[in-house]
């Protein structure tokens, strides 16, 4: 995994967005994911896929991040309250 930098962060909000197709039906989804450090907050967009996704709201976080086409980009987030998303699937870790 390449990142750039790694920021300890608090989830602040979760909201699913839907893109539709050309017929008008749902396509795929995305997220705009809130986080905060205590004075700053800002929010990013990230797939379904990403780790970010599964930790719950309010829950202290370490997200990796990187520049992608000029915009900060969400590459993968770890909880640090121990209750991890599917990175500890992999490694049996809970």
């Amino acid at each position: 995994m390449a990142y750039l930098f790694i920021l300890d962060l608090v989830k602040t909000s979760q909201e699913e967005r839907i893109i539709k197709g050309k017929n008008g039906e749902a396509d795929s989804k995305y997220y705009v994911v809130g986080l905060s450090n205590g004075c700053k907050s800002f929010d990013v967009t990230c797939g379904e896929k990403n780790n970010l996704v599964t930790i719950g709201v309010f829950q202290k976080c370490k997200v990796y991040f990187d520049i992608v086409d000029k915009k900060l980009k969400a590459v993968d987030a770890v909880s640090a309250t121990g209750s991890v998303g599917k990175s500890s699937e992999k490694t049996g870790n809970v």
